[in-house]
């Protein structure tokens, strides 16, 4: 295996996760760019605010998810553990809610493209989540004749269609009101 001469291993995907976002902001600029009329500083505060606003939603889920669980489980963690939960939480919303602020301000042509991936990608990794916890339960069910372990299937499968869902429905919104623009 490989290792790194200045320490853990996992300095490696830290490493590699800085270029991999650079390359992801690239490629996003540059396919913002060929929209007619957009600005370029406006598209990287857009692509910015969705690379933010995807940091806010994996919060969001980290701190859902683990409440979710517990929930179905009837395990309340302890206190510290909730405070930390809900700390969470409420950072992924406060990052959500700045860079919606930030988003809302610029023009539709500079945000368009941004948004298209960062909705597809939710509705596509959220769908991913449930379908293949799902079959994974289901499959389990089938082979043992068992229902083991279905609270974590239960909060995959919860988080997952939210996901999905609110994504769609943003996607749709903010189609119908570029639409109403243009008229």
């Amino acid at each position: 295996m490989f290792s790194l001469p200045f320490g853990s291993d996992q300095s490696l995907s830290t490493i590699l996760l800085i270029p991999a976002i650079v390359a992801i902001f690239a490629i996003l600029f540059i396919g913002s760019l060929l929209v007619s009329e957009a600005k370029p500083e406006a598209v990287g505060k857009a692509i910015t605010c969705y690379i933010l606003k995807a940091v806010g939603v994996i919060l969001l889920v980290i701190g859902g998810m683990q409440l979710l669980y517990s929930l179905f489980t009837l395990n309340v963690p302890e206190t510290k553990t909730l405070l930390a939960l809900a700390l969470l939480i409420v950072i992924g919303i406060g990052i959500l809610v700045h860079e919606s602020r930030v988003i809302e301000k610029l023009n539709d042509a500079s945000v368009i493209v941004s948004r298209m991936v960062f909705g597809y990608s939710c509705v596509i990794l959220g769908t991913l989540a449930a379908l293949f916890s799902l079959l994974t339960f289901l499959i389990s069910f089938i082979v043992t004749q068992e229902l083991g372990q279905w609270e974590s299937t239960a909060t995959v499968v919860i988080t997952g269609t939210v996901l999905t869902m609110l994504s769609s429905a943003y996607a749709a919104k903010k189609g119908k009101t570029s639409a109403k623009k243009k008229k």
